[in-house]
């Protein structure tokens, strides 16, 4: 099936949703149409089995597909402008919350890191780098990178009210943020961009420039989902 690409990313079965999503928004593929078999669908992301039916069971969770019994995985003509709403303004109050902690986590990290801390930041913004070189959105490697500062800030409580929002990052409202408009290539590249400009305020022990850095790099996030919502309604 033309514009999918092998996965190369630890849970395949997210970066996998995210190309299929892709191509339905995209027009690729048409409501009513099919999808190929899991078995062609393993073929060509490179990815087993299993790894196909947890991404087409969260399409199907995000109302992008549905499964016929003895017919196969078509894709839906559904209108989700309602869902939309609901899941813009889910994301923007977690986006929201995580700015609020985040900033301080970013300062603590810098006063607080260890040389191991600051090993594992530099691995993970490297892995990141590199994922964004060859096309894949880093989601993961993304999460790890706010996680490890959260880790760094040697704060307990704020790393347990980190991993907490993260945990309401995985649903299908953050994919439809993907999709409109937060894993365009030259997003990415600036998100990875704020990555790095973050990590070497932590090498530096700059606190005040670490903290600023996280508020300015949510701020911008914020306003990219503030965009996508407006380009969604105006699309509608």
């Amino acid at each position: 099936m033309a514009g999918l690409r092998p996965i190369r990313q630890e849970k395949v079965y997210e970066a996998a949703m995210n190309q299929l999503v892709t191509l339905i928004e995209g027009g690729t593929v048409s409501p009513g149409d099919r999808l190929p078999t899991e078995r062609e669908l393993s073929d060509q992301l490179g990815i087993s089995r299993a790894s196909v039916r947890q991404a087409l069971t969260g399409l199907a969770a995000m109302g992008l597909v549905e499964s016929r019994p003895g017919y196969g995985t078509f894709v839906t003509n559904r209108s989700a402008d309602y869902t939309w709403q609901l899941d813009a303004a889910s994301a923007l109050e977690i986006l929201e919350s995580r700015r609020a902690i985040e900033s301080g986590t970013a300062r603590l990290a810098a006063l607080r890191r260890t040389d191991e801390d600051l090993a594992h930041l530099c691995e993970i913004v490297d892995t990141m780098t590199e994922q964004v070189d060859e096309g894949v959105h880093p989601v993961d490697t993304d999460r790890e990178f706010h996680r490890s500062i959260a880790v760094a800030s040697h704060n307990s409580v704020l790393l347990q009210a980190m991993e907490a929002l993260a945990d309401q990052m995985s649903g299908p409202e953050w994919h439809r943020m993907k999709l409109w408009g937060l894993s365009g290539e030259k997003q990415t590249r600036r998100i990875q961009d704020q990555h790095r400009l973050i990590l070497d305020a932590i090498r530096a022990r700059d606190e005040k420039r670490a903290e600023t850095l996280m508020q300015e790099h949510l701020d911008r996030i914020i306003d990219d989902v503030h965009k996508a919502e407006r380009d969604k309604a105006e699309s509608g």
